[in-house]
């Protein structure tokens, strides 16, 4: 668990983004946690809400700083199959179901894609 002592910080919380400013606590992945506590926004806390002298808590092996974006949305072409949009769709929050075409559910991406807030590395600390 993390406070958040700089900005706020933008938790995806299934399909939703989710504010979390600072002063305010929030369970993430390690990786996540590890992430904002090296960029200087959060600091460790224990489930009671005391800070834990601020110390990054440790990373689960196997994983880097490049891997920390788990939760990334997909990538999609017109290459892939109809069910495999339909599929990325839906994280995407587009309901595809009753779309016919890759065109059709590509358009859809594209449009909910840009009614996405980035939060993608230090973009996601708003101060």
């Amino acid at each position: 668990m993390v406070k958040i002592i700089k900005g706020s910080y933008g938790h995806r919380k299934g399909k939703v983004i989710v504010p979390v400013y600072a002063g305010e606590t929030v369970e993430l992945t390690p990786e996540q946690e590890v992430r904002l506590v090296k960029l200087g926004v959060a600091e460790v806390v224990n489930p009671n809400g005391k800070t834990s002298g601020g110390k990054p808590p440790k990373a689960p092996e196997g994983n880097s700083d490049n891997d920390e974006q788990s939760d990334a949305l997909p990538e999609y072409d017109e290459k892939m199959k109809l069910v495999e949009l339909k599929e990325i769709a839906e994280k995407y929050g587009v309901d595809a179901s009753a779309m016919q075409s890759k065109k059709e559910v590509i358009a859809a991406i594209d449009a909910a894609k840009k009614e996405l807030p980035t939060f993608d590395g230090a973009d996601d600390v708003v101060e």
